[in-house]
């Protein structure tokens, strides 16, 4: 999921000539879906899990809230048309996480 934030959201809000994608209602639905699931495997102490449903660590909060970031950023600055209230999911699970990560003794410790 973390990698195809950013892949989905760039060829979804890209304004290239070459780029058929931009605003497609197929990418829309396949991005929205995977922000949506992003948003609900995370725990509720905001860390992200890899390899199993429970394997939370800071690999996966810290290289997802940058993806996550990153594609938000893409996705908001462009305007790209979005359901609202997924840009709002997508943002809480990035403050959460980005909070874990700051504030966790053991992710800082990890780190």
């Amino acid at each position: 999921i973390m990698e195809m934030q950013i892949v989905l959201a760039y060829f979804y809000a890209a304004d290239r000539p070459w780029n058929p994608y931009r605003h497609a209602p197929a990418v829309r639905v396949r991005l929205e879906a995977m922000l949506r699931r992003w948003a609900a495997i995370q725990a509720s102490d905001g860390r992200f899990a890899e390899y199993s449903p429970d394997n939370y660590s800071l690999a996966p909060t810290a290289f997802g809230a940058m993806a996550a970031a990153q594609a938000l950023e893409m996705l908001v600055s462009t305007r790209a048309p979005l359901d609202p209230a997924v840009v709002s999911g997508a943002r809480a699970a990035l403050r959460a996480a980005l909070v874990a990560i700051f504030t966790r003794e053991d992710l800082r410790r990890h780190a």
